[in-house]
């Protein structure tokens, strides 16, 4: 995924990347998610930790630490910050072998190993800040932050000039500075927004606010311009870069869905042609192949704490739609893109259907363990024909619900409402067991033309309220406020099936347009 974003530079020359005009990738779609759960969801994203690595010989030369992240590539050289979106920041006039130095030891390290054991690379250190001594003459940089915020301080010296600091920017199709004193920076995938800078002296109980601003002159060099302040005192230039969240490798993540549980914790689910992938604590650390999709499944506490992230697959499988129970076991379905692709997924010995069903898509459902360490179970789901799982859901018994679209004559079904297609597509409700190796209930919900499930919610006695599309004029009609198929090319439909499967209710939505 790649970071389009804008860059402010806030308390101080405060850099703030924010997702001004972010580019959807083909195939993306909107999570769903409420809006309350998708701001605790994009908080625990923005408190990971942001480490920086020493370059030992994996990353290019000139490069002297680097940071990888959700969504972003962060190169720090002698005199240059460059983006993963090609923008590169440019210390003008500066030190050009400042002495840099690593604080604060992360936990971990980094490996990278290959074909050839000479280029191997083991026991690489991280760190929570990096320090360039003597940029300018009285002037140090200091580099830190987390998934929201990546800071440059810059600190002056009593006695030191701040206006040695010049940069230039690179790599943008335009700069502009606007009235209000911020720099609209302009590159093909959208823009950023370095906004007017902001600078203090003193401590964080006695701060005071020096005024600053930019000056932009020919080939986007930017100045800065400082009001009065006490020369005897340092001076703080804290440039904090926030940009827009992603989790994501280097390539096309899609698909994504996300929950929330009751402790705050957040789960998010798709799929990923992505090699680096970030991920932790990984039942399947690597992509299952070097050209198609893999599932991945990620884990983060309340806190913003990655507690895992996996790969899960297989060659090639789409979709993402996860649901967690109340003990914190995490359920997720997708449905695959040919049987070739499918052939390698990972189904278990307790597997209700462990061989792929055939056709163009089918469904694959899997449960993981809290911690993210085994995989309960994985099973297809699925017929001879095309079939898509579309929404999923769990109830207190840890038995996974999943509603979609099938094209299969030999779908499998099991105490049916209905046990046949009835017409080119058919919706599907299917209940599994908890661990996997049955179905409780599972029924085609259709008639003679096109038709889908494609939302499922659960009440507190585990019945099942199914909405989707209709086409067809002779659904199962039980118990209806609506009897009648309303024309047009298509109508709603509302289903309730009990926690055995029987249908309660089913009616149309929907009127004849004219």
């Amino acid at each position: 995924m790649k970071l389009t974003a804008s860059i402010t530079l806030t308390a101080s020359l405060a850099l703030m990347l924010v997702a001004i005009s972010p580019v959807r990738k083909p195939g993306m779609v909107s999570t769903g998610i409420p809006g309350a759960a998708r701001g605790r969801t994009i908080e625990a994203y923005r408190k990971l930790p942001l480490v920086f690595e020493a370059n030992s010989g994996q990353s290019d030369g000139e490069v002297i630490f680097f940071s990888r992240g959700n969504g972003y590539n962060i190169f720090l050289t002698a005199t240059e910050t460059v983006l993963s979106n090609g923008v590169r920041i440019k210390l003008l006039h500066s030190n050009p072998a400042p002495e840099v130095q690593g604080l604060e030891k992360a936990t971990g390290v980094s490996h990278y190993l290959g074909n050839d054991p000479a280029k191997w690379r083991t026991r690489i250190s991280r760190y929570a800040r990096v320090r360039y001594r003597s940029v300018y003459p009285g002037v140090d940089l200091l580099y830190y932050g987390n998934q929201q915020n990546f800071e440059h301080d810059f600190v002056v010296a009593p006695g030191a000039d701040p206006r040695q600091i010049r940069f230039a920017i690179t790599g943008a199709d335009q700069v502009e500075l606007l009235v209000e004193g911020d720099l609209v920076v302009r590159v093909a995938d959208g823009e950023l927004l370095l906004r007017k800078p902001t600078v203090y002296q003193g401590g964080a109980h006695a701060r005071r606010q020096i005024a600053g601003q930019y000056r932009l002159s020919a080939g986007n060099e930017v100045s800065l311009d400082i009001g009065e302040y006490d020369a005897t005192q340092p001076l703080v230039i804290d440039p904090v870069l926030v940009y827009s969240t992603y989790l994501g490798g280097s390539l096309a993540e899609r698909f994504p869905s996300v929950v929330v549980d009751s402790a705050g914790n957040a789960y998010v689910a798709g799929s990923t042609s992505s090699l680096d992938f970030p991920t932790a604590n990984a039942l399947q650390p690597k992509h299952g192949n070097n050209a198609g999709n893999n599932i991945f499944v990620t884990k983060l506490s309340a806190d913003g704490r990655l507690v895992f992230s996996t790969y899960l697959g297989g060659t090639s499988f789409q979709g993402g739609l996860i649901a967690v129970d109340r003990d914190g076991n995490v359920y997720f379905g997708y449905f695959g893109s040919s049987s070739t692709a499918a052939a390698d997924f990972a189904v278990t010995e307790n597997a209700f259907q462990r061989a792929y069903g055939g056709g163009t898509n089918d469904v694959w459902m899997g449960k993981l363990s809290p911690d993210g360490a085994k995989l309960l179970y994985g099973t297809y789901l699925g017929g001879s024909g095309r079939d898509r799982l579309l929404a999923l859901t769990v109830d207190a018994q840890g038995n996974a619900i999943g509603v979609g679209e099938t094209m299969s004559s030999d779908f499998p079904t099991t105490a049916a409402v209905q046990s046949n297609l009835r017409g080119t597509s058919n919706g599907f409700v299917t209940q599994l067991s908890a661990d996997g190796s049955k179905m409780v209930y599972s029924t085609y919900l259709g008639g003679s033309r096109d038709d889908r499930a494609f939302w499922v919610t659960l009440d507190a006695q585990g019945s099942a309220y199914v909405v989707g599309r209709a086409s067809s004029a002779d659904f199962p009609v039980v118990n209806a406020l609506q009897k009648t198929y309303g024309g047009g090319p298509d109508d709603g439909f509302v289903a309730k099936l009990s926690a055995d499967g029987k249908l309660v209710f089913f009616h149309f939505f929907g009127w004849r347009r004219r």
